[in-house]
């Protein structure tokens, strides 16, 4: 019956062929192995220097952003007033709100009409 070898097992032979190779290897080239795995360290901790700041850059233009929405969250309440003194002003003068937009629709698709008839004539 063959024998099975356990992860463990596998891992311990592993391990020990590992340290037979490097073993086996020059002073000079095990240096080489230790500044390629620094090098490798090095990249990784960069890698993540760079992301840290991309994050901090992103965070500083999320703060920006909100700061152009509060001012603009300023300019159209002030904007709303505007509207709301305008609806008063119409309706002191006998004009409601709903018949001031039906106006302004009605003025509307007349120029629509108007324009899609000139539109018509300089096409022909």
């Amino acid at each position: 019956m063959p024998h099975s070898f356990s992860f463990n097992e596998h891992l311990q032979q592993g391990k020990e062929q590992f340290q037979h190779g490097l073993s086996l290897l020059s002073d000079e080239v095990m240096n080489k192995a230790y500044e390629a795995k620094m090098a490798s360290n090095m990249c990784i901790l960069d890698c993540l220097a760079l992301m840290q700041s991309e994050i901090c850059a992103m965070e500083k233009h999320l703060d920006f952003l909100h700061a152009i929405q509060g001012e603009h969250t300023a300019e159209l309440s002030a904007t709303n007033k505007q509207l709301d003194w305008i609806k008063e002003a119409l309706t002191n003068h006998g004009v409601s709100h709903e018949e001031h937009i039906a106006l302004n629709h009605a003025a509307y698709a007349n120029e629509v009409i108007a324009l899609t008839m000139t539109d018509m004539q300089l096409n022909l």
